[in-house]
């Protein structure tokens, strides 16, 4: 699920196209973000601040923008009306001559965890209100995994690991051929919005002790946070972009380098006391009673090296994959299970656990 959705125009964007609405200000308070780490039993609320107001109760949650001064209220139901009604437009699109024309009405859903049953619950009655039948609902896990067993070879002795870690999310699971799916443990603290937090917060005492410059608007920044990290994951420094309103500073200020990131941001969220504990029962859990033969990582923030080099350092260089088409991943995997059901191989996952 798509983390941002704007709705700064008069149709909800959603996206990395509605994440540019942030640089700008009199549309970065239209614009949801942190979706997929807000929603459902389990929030986030209180891991960050939000150009947004947040409505909650036990049983629902509902989200207000200010759009060029009017104020809308979207309900969860809503906002995954909007996405899955955008899926189906674009997936009716691309297979208009495979289906003689006729939309696309069924789909797999994949969620982070069964275990929030909310996040169900909401998305079975949007799925309903946008004409589309659910044939099943699977893990994010259980769909990166039939991706990697139709391209690696799994020997039916072998234990495998699945580290997932996207925007909003973390988990990791055992797998085997003779078990299925195991131990789980989660991970959310490595998720890019838990480093683009700290990564804030560093930067902001840098500028600040170096330039003197106080940057009150950090929502504006916040793509901008994405793309110094996407870029340290290659390279080995990353200019600041700022907005025009800074301009002045830019000619003094130096670019962000790779070891000050590792120092500064990695190491700081690694070595948090209470995640160093999460981490070290985690990794005592996936290397007994045996050792996996492979570990996957999967998701985007999994192309930070940082994260690469802790798993390696863990379970040995050699058996560490990171496949190359990591953020594509998780949606082929529930393809692949949806043609499974729809070809009679296998029963939809959540009719034998009765949600």
């Amino acid at each position: 699920m798509p983390s941002v959705f704007s709705f700064a125009e008069e149709h909800p964007v959603v996206g990395s196209v509605g994440m540019r609405h942030l640089k700008t200000k009199n549309k970065s308070k239209a614009v949801l973000y942190d979706l997929k780490h807000l929603m459902g039993t389990n929030r986030h609320l209180n891991y960050g601040t939000w150009p947004f107001a947040i409505c909650t109760t036990p049983e629902k949650m509902s989200f207000v923008v200010n759009s060029d001064g009017k104020f809308e209220e979207f309900t969860t139901i809503e906002i995954y009306q909007i996405l899955l009604q955008k899926l189906k437009a674009a997936a009716s699109a691309y297979q208009s001559d495979l289906n003689d024309k006729n939309p696309v009405n069924q789909a797999v859903i994949t969620i982070p965890d069964f275990e929030d049953k909310l996040i169900i619950a909401d998305v079975c009655q949007a799925a309903e209100i946008a004409n589309i039948e659910i044939i099943d609902i699977i893990t994010e896990i259980h769909a990166d995994l039939l991706y990697l067993l139709s391209k690696y070879n799994v020997r039916p002795d072998e234990e495998v690991i699945i580290v997932d870690i996207g925007g909003g999310t973390g988990y990791i699971q055992k797998f085997s051929m003779i078990q299925g799916l195991k131990e789980k443990h989660v991970l959310s603290f490595l998720s890019g919005r838990r480093i683009n937090e700290m990564l804030w917060k560093q930067l902001e005492l840098t500028l600040l002790s170096k330039y003197q410059m106080r940057i009150d608007d950090r929502f504006i920044l916040m793509t901008e946070m994405e793309r110094i990290k996407e870029t340290l994951s290659f390279d080995e420094s990353a200019n600041i972009q700022l907005p025009v309103i800074w301009a002045r500073f830019k000619k003094d200020i130096e670019p962000v380098t790779k070891i000050w990131f590792e120092e500064n941001v990695m190491a700081r969220v690694f070595n948090d006391k209470e995640n160093k504990k999460i981490l070290e029962n985690a990794m005592d859990d996936m290397n007994n009673p045996s050792k996996p033969s492979k570990v996957f990582l999967v998701g985007g923030t999994c192309w930070i090296p940082y994260i690469q080099n802790y798993f390696k350092s863990v379970f040995g260089e050699d058996k560490v994959v990171v496949p190359n088409n990591l953020q594509n991943i998780t949606a082929t995997g529930a393809l692949i299970h949806g043609l499974q059901i729809l070809n009679g191989f296998v029963e939809p996952t959540f009719v034998k656990i009765k949600i």
